[in-house]
Parts: C-alpha cells; sequence; structure tokens
C-alpha cells in the first residue's frame, strides 16, 4: 500500500513537471513569436526609412544645380547690395528735387522770378544747400516767399540771406537770395570702433 502511494505522488509530480514545462514552452513560444513580430516590424521600418533616405538623396542629387544657382545668385545680390543701395538714394535724391522743383513752380509769387539756383553738397555729414537769387518788385513778396518755402517738407532752416535794391527795366525791384536745406540728404553716419587704451599713471 504505501508503494501505491508513492506510485501516485510520483505521477501527480510528473504531471505538474509537465504542465510546468507545457506552460514554460508555451511562454516560450509567446515570447518567441512577440520577438519575431518586433524584429519583422523593426525590419519593415528600417527598409521604409532606408528607402525614403535613398528618395530624399535623389532629390537632393537632383537640386544640386538649383541650390547651386540659388547660391550663386545670392553672392551676386550680396555684391550688388552697395550699387543697389546708391541707386535707392539717387532715387530718392532725385524724387526729393523734383517735389522742391514742383514746389516752387506751383507757390511762387507771380510777381517774382529767380535768377539763379545753386546746390552745395561739399560735406557729405551735412544737408544739400539750395541757395535761390531771384527778383521782386517789394521786400512783402520776399516774406510770402518765404513762408511758402519752409512749408515745402523738403526743405527746412529756409532762411533769408539778403535783399538789395536792383534797377530794373523801367523801375526798381529787390534782389534777394535765400538758403534752404534739403531734407535727408546728409550721409547717415558711420560707427567707428576704436580700441580703448588705459591711460598711463
Amino acid at each position: 500500500m504505501p508503494y501505491i502511494n508513492l506510485i501516485q505522488e510520483q505521477r501527480l509530480a510528473r504531471r505538474m513537471g509537465e504542465q510546468r514545462a507545457r506552460m514554460l514552452f508555451g511562454a516560450f513560444v509567446m515570447v518567441l513569436l512577440v520577438a519575431i513580430g518586433a524584429f519583422g516590424y523593426f525590419f519593415f521600418e528600417d527598409q521604409v526609412a532606408r528607402r525614403q533616405l535613398a528618395s530624399l538623396r535623389k532629390q537632393v542629387t537632383q537640386m544640386k544645380p538649383l541650390l547651386d544657382e540659388i547660391e550663386r545668385n545670392e553672392k551676386l545680390l550680396s555684391a550688388m547690395a552697395p550699387r543697389l543701395s546708391t541707386l535707392e538714394q539717387a532715387q530718392e535724391s532725385t524724387q526729393k528735387w523734383q517735389r522742391v522743383l514742383d514746389h516752387l513752380s506751383r507757390y511762387m509769387p507771380e510777381s517774382m522770378w529767380l535768377t539763379n539756383m545753386k546746390a552745395d553738397d561739399k560735406d557729405p555729414a551735412k544737408p544739400v544747400a539750395l541757395g535761390l537769387t531771384g527778383l521782386s518788385p517789394t521786400q512783402d513778396d520776399v516774406g510770402d516767399l518765404l513762408l511758402r518755402l519752409q512749408a515745402c517738407t523738403d526743405l527746412k532752416n529756409v532762411t533769408l540771406k539778403y535783399t538789395t535794391e536792383r534797377i530794373q527795366g523801367e523801375g526798381k525791384g529787390i534782389e534777394f537770395n535765400v538758403d534752404a536745406e534739403i531734407v535727408g540728404t546728409e550721409e547717415a553716419p558711420t560707427k567707428k570702433i576704436s580700441a580703448s587704451k588705459g591711460n598711463p599713471s
């Protein structure tokens, strides 16, 4: 009888061992399947990434002439930037002169006329100086002209330099000289970087 019980226990132990082995094998198979699935997934993603990389490299190769042309154009543009700036300044200066002359033609008193007009731009740090010389029948007309010139937004520091009596034709007239400055015609000051040195004691 004790032997029979021992055999029964051995059978139970064998069954439990077989069940444990089956469970371990099932777990191993599950882990293996998961690993194979993960490997397949990453392999697929790797292939997709490789194809995308190859496509991007092909696009870069195809776009290289265009990129080179853009780089050349940028170099040309940077080389032409000073000329473009000078041209823009010249265009702006021309427009200022056109506005000033238009203002003179519109608001010059009918009883007076100009005999000379000169511009002085010897000092680039200062605005262009405009000098107007003309003849007027009266001092009042000269004062009227000063007021009208001061109303021009492209002129500043409008001042009467002198008036003098002149004989003109059958009568007398007033010769006048008016000075003004053209707004915005002075060059922008350039910043100079100077190395600071200590004062010797």
